[in-house]
């Protein structure tokens, strides 16, 4: 194979690996919420993602510095990627100029907060905190 070759295998590998550490800190995100353990979620899937991802670019780079720069390259773009697809969409009605919770409300701090969900944990407004247990903070201005 020609080293042109090996260096562009080396991004779509980076590629594979962004997309698999990324996606998979998204998905466990999205899992990690609703768990009865959380935080035993996060520690098993930060050590999975990491080592698997550190020995994928072990495998791919072989001790050369253009296959690790064009795998890094590609780990990057993937991050955005996986961010803009994991991103959530802001709603249309919210993105013209006055038709925000804040002009609503002459950008009263209270009301912005409960439209926003601000200080009410980590459910969106309207809706119930997935967490067992979970009670909503008081508003503290």
């Amino acid at each position: 194979m020609t080293e042109s070759f090996k260096i562009l295998a080396a991004g779509v590998a980076g590629m594979a690996l962004g997309a698999f550490f990324f996606g998979g800190l998204w998905w466990t995100v999205r899992r990690g919420l609703t768990a009865r353990q959380p935080a035993l979620w996060f520690l098993v899937s930060m050590l999975l993602r990491t080592g698997l991802t550190a020995a994928g670019f072990y495998i791919v780079c072989r001790g050369n510095w253009e296959r690790a720069l064009a795998c890094l390259a590609g780990f990057i773009i993937a991050r955005l990627v996986v961010t803009r697809l994991t991103h959530p969409r802001p709603e249309t009605a919210s993105a013209t100029p006055g038709s925000g919770a804040a002009s609503r409300a002459g950008s009263s701090p209270a009301f912005v907060a409960q439209a926003t969900g601000a200080g009410s944990g980590s459910a969106p407004c309207g809706e119930a905190d997935p967490r067992p247990g979970a009670k909503e903070a008081p508003y503290a201005p």
